[in-house]
């Protein structure tokens, strides 16, 4: 576990170019290690447990170990990012974590009942708005397109006082 937050560590510092200007070719070496160590421990696990392996969370660090062994290029950096997802294996690790998650996971249904609520709420509005505002500021509300991201804007406050207000 100490290992995966480690990396997961170093992969957050290594989006700063900076930092990978000056510790870059460390920083490299050291995620060729921690690739080193999850394929020992895959192979371990897929030793012991045999088939078992697949039919739990195996599959899962199967596709992650993989995914960092496949030569980079554009398309799959995203993938190759998603290791750091090993982070959540410390809910299963620690058990405080593991009590909060129990805990919180019944209130999955209230929360998405909340959301299909709020998104109906959001549709109404678009309808209005686009209507009330279509004709005379078409820049910002003459399709549901364009009022869903006027709207969007104006909820996050990000850049909405460039010119609606």
């Amino acid at each position: 576990m100490g290992l995966i937050i480690l990396n997961a560590l170093i992969l957050g510092v290594e989006t700063s170019p900076k930092v990978m200007e000056f510790t870059g070719r460390e920083l490299l070496l050291f995620d060729q290690a921690v690739i080193i160590v999850l394929c020992i421990k895959l192979l371990l696990r897929i030793f012991t447990k045999g088939r078992c392996f697949f039919e739990t969370s195996g599959v899962f660090d199967f596709m992650v170990v993989a995914i960092k062994l496949v030569p980079s290029n554009e398309a799959l950096a995203v993938l190759r990012a998603l290791i750091v997802l090993r982070v959540f294996g410390l809910v299963s690790a620690v058990p405080r974590l593991r009590r909060i998650v129990v805990a919180l996971l019944p209130a999955v249904s209230g929360v998405e009942a909340i959301i299909q609520l709020l998104l109906l709420v959001f549709y109404v509005f678009l309808v209005i708005t686009t209507k009330i505002f279509g004709q005379n500021f078409s820049k910002w509300f003459d399709t549901l397109d364009g009022s869903i991201l006027t709207l969007f804007q104006i909820i996050t406050l990000a850049s909405w006082s460039m010119g609606i207000v």
